[in-house]
């Protein structure tokens, strides 16, 4: 496994590997073919920090697809583990 690959399955990899499939590729694409990615090779730091102006609309489509997946149906006020 190459060092991109595996920064990208550490931070920004969602459980299930089929929710947010194209919007995640197209996010990971846009980073690797970033200048901060050509110059620095941290992929972790383009993709947070230095980012381009081009790649931000798509991390927040990225980062609100991720949102939608968690289950919101659970209701943690009402189980018996917390109180």
């Amino acid at each position: 496994m190459d060092y991109l690959s595996g920064i990208w399955f550490r931070f920004f990899e969602p459980k299930n590997e089929y929710l947010c499939k194209d919007s995640r590729e197209v996010f990971k694409n846009c980073i690797a073919n970033s200048k901060c990615y050509e110059k620095t090779g941290k992929f972790k730091q383009c993709a947070t920090s230095d980012i381009d102006i081009e790649c931000i609309p798509l991390r927040k489509k990225y980062s609100s697809c991720k949102r939608l997946a968690v289950d919101r149906t659970k209701d943690f006020r009402s189980d018996e583990r917390t109180k």
